[in-house]
């Protein structure tokens, strides 16, 4: 390929995992922030669904009593023996069974209700936050600077609106599954506490012991797969766009088997992690499970070797310590597994809430210089002069451009000739206002153009590129743009002027065809509708970036044809490093390794450089 690609030299690292310096719950606490009334709405009603499940579970005590006739049970506190009397008391005359039983489906139609609602307000919150995520992170790469976002990697960009934003979600997701079941475990030991608190205090002991070995071995390794897997994932999306994008090249130069080998190797890893993740978050539930039998077992062989009334008389009691064990425990364990979970999900929260912060307000992005307030008062048009503009992408590797100097008069055609590489892309994008962080002086009509309001300049500027880019729409919306400024008269004079409106209205449904599939149109009447779109802006700048290259020579002849129309009544800047393109400037500058080497009449210039093509003399 012959474009300039000089300003491709700039890194092109994706953004990395941020280092999760702060705690997993400070993490949390910046992504809640924003929605504190909604996430504290979510707690409140995960709260109540907790203490009404804990009730229930209490209201075993009173319930096995009644069934096997015992009215005072061993081992409970003055609670359980204030609940039965106020029920003997209301009910006199009837036992307990029936009013305890009428009590536990309240409870629990109650602990229903609110578990429903708790559940759709967290997957709700889920979500919303996800898209909203989503939204920010692509807002703040539109409005981003233009240097920042092309230093990064389009794979990785991709990777972090799509995929970090959900794994952030569920980041979030998991923070509320561990607080429902933290708020149950307590809910529960509260309510054991009330009932035998002896008891309750050897449980907590051993499950207090156990949590705190596995907690300390789990949180490293947890936020290290978080890091790791959010890493491979940018590199595998990064493979893959770059791939399919250059899936001409990959195929030409018989990549297909390294590219898979590679893509495998790396998909391989991840899933290894990820497997070993899971496996090792479903450890805690079982063994939960294990240990509250042998605990039971245990309890049940002691009683009955040491009670004089054996386990019959205390089985209310066993019962109530074995469900609510049961219930502590497998709880307990899902939270410590939901905790191994969220952790992992930490580093996308990290990333997400690191770019989220950065967004700014579009009206401030391109009013601010970085040196002060852009003039909003700006009028369209002037000649453009550039003194002595030195360019870097990045420190350390050199300029792009050195000291250049040269004028653009209105109205007038300009060529810059050069050969890939040697800064004249670079120099149209400082044109278009894309970079602002150059040394000397660009300045329109006088006015220097960092104090000019970008979204002014823009209005006024049209750029035809190398690869015509359309976007998925209609050929009318990819022509307007959106702006409707235009009636359809508008559209269609625009697309005869760019030679479209024949082949667009052969079309079967001509100006409302969509253009989803790549294939639709023709590299050449692509450049057609990218041309009649600028035609319908009606810039007083027209700048064509290699606009020729790789187009068939009707296509070519077509362009150059309409740039000879522009002549004396816009300004035209052509980028290219073919001559035909330039043969009837006004002027034409040759530049070579970021410099000037030498500007006048196409005709007159001596020192082209020889692999532009071939030299005036001979041409």
């Amino acid at each position: 390929m012959s474009a300039d690609h000089s300003k491709q030299d700039a890194p092109t690292q994706g953004p990395s995992a941020p280092a999760v310096e702060e705690s997993t719950w400070s993490v949390i606490a910046v992504a809640l922030a924003p929605e504190r009334l909604r996430a504290a709405l979510v707690v409140g009603a995960m709260t109540l669904a907790a203490l009404s499940d804990a009730a229930g579970v209490g209201l075993i005590v009173p319930l096995m009593g009644a069934v096997i006739g015992v009215e005072d049970v061993p081992g409970t506190g003055k609670a359980v023996e204030w609940l039965q009397s106020s029920l003997s008391t209301m009910f006199p005359g009837q036992g307990l069974l029936l009013p305890v039983g009428i009590l536990i489906v309240v409870v629990y139609t109650l602990k229903t209700g609110l578990t429903v609602l708790s559940s759709y307000l967290s997957i709700s919150f889920f979500f919303t936050a996800q898209r909203k995520w989503m939204c920010e992170l692509l807002e703040h790469y539109m409005w981003a600077d233009y240097k920042s976002v092309q230093s990064q990697r389009r794979g990785a960009l991709i990777n972090n609106v799509v995929y970090e934003t959900t794994w952030a979600g569920k980041g979030i997701k998991f923070a509320f599954l561990f607080m429902s079941q933290v708020l149950l475990v307590i809910s529960m030991m509260v309510i054991m506490l009330v009932v035998n608190w002896q008891v309750t205090l050897i449980l907590v002991t051993v499950a207090g012991s156990l949590a705190g070995i596995l907690w300390a071995g789990s949180h490293r390794y947890s936020l290290g797969v978080g890091r790791d897997s959010l890493k491979l994932n940018q590199v595998i999306s990064a493979q893959v766009e770059e791939n399919l994008r250059a899936i001409r090249e990959v195929k030409m130069f018989g990549l297909e088997t390294r590219i898979v080998s590679s893509f495998r190797e790396r998909a391989y890893k991840l899933i290894k992690m990820l497997t070993k993740f899971r496996v090792m978050v479903g450890v805690p539930v079982p063994l939960s499970e294990l240990l509250v039998v042998m605990i039971l077992i245990v309890v049940l062989g002691f009683v009955e070797l040491n009670s004089p009334g054996g386990a019959g008389r205390v089985l209310p009691l066993l019962a109530f310590f074995g469900l609510a064990s049961h219930k502590v425990f497998q709880n307990g364990s899902r939270a410590f597994s939901g905790s191994m979970s969220l952790r992992r999900f930490v580093p996308s929260l990290a990333l997400v809430n690191q770019i989220a912060s950065k967004t700014t307000e579009p009206a401030k992005v391109y009013s601010d210089s970085g040196g002060g307030p852009r003039n909003t008062g700006y009028e369209s048009g002037g000649d453009i002069v550039l003194s002595d503009v030195t360019f870097t992408y990045e420190q350390g590797r050199g300029p792009v451009i050195h000291e250049v100097s040269f004028d653009i008069p209105m109205r007038s055609t300009i060529g810059i000739l050069g050969t890939t590489g040697s800064g004249k892309s670079t120099i149209l994008d400082l044109i278009c206002g894309l970079y602002s962080d150059y040394e000397g002086m660009i300045s329109v009509g006088g006015q220097d153009m960092r104090s000019i309001n970008f979204k002014d300049w823009r209005r006024g500027v049209g750029l035809v590129g190398q690869q015509p880019v359309l976007f998925r729409g209609t050929i009318r919306d990819n022509i307007t743009l959106g702006n409707l400024h235009g009636s359809e008269v508008d559209v269609e004079e625009a697309a005869r002027k760019a030679q479209a409106h024949e082949f667009i209205e052969r079309l079967p449904r001509g100006y409302d065809t969509e253009l989803s599939d790549e294939g639709a149109l023709s590299v050449g009447q692509k450049q057609r509708v990218a041309i009649a779109r600028v035609i319908y802006r009606d810039p007083w700048l027209y700048l064509f970036d290699e606009a020729t290259s790789g187009l068939d020579l009707k296509t070519e002849a077509f362009v150059q044809d309409f740039v000879a129309t522009l002549a004396d009544t816009k300004t035209v800047v052509i980028v290219t490093h073919r001559h035909s393109s330039v043969r009837e400037a006004d002027r034409v500058y040759v530049l070579e390794q970021g410099r000037v080497v030498e500007q006048g009449r196409f005709e007159d210039l001596q020192t082209i450089p020889s692999d532009i093509g071939f030299n005036s003399s001979a041409s």
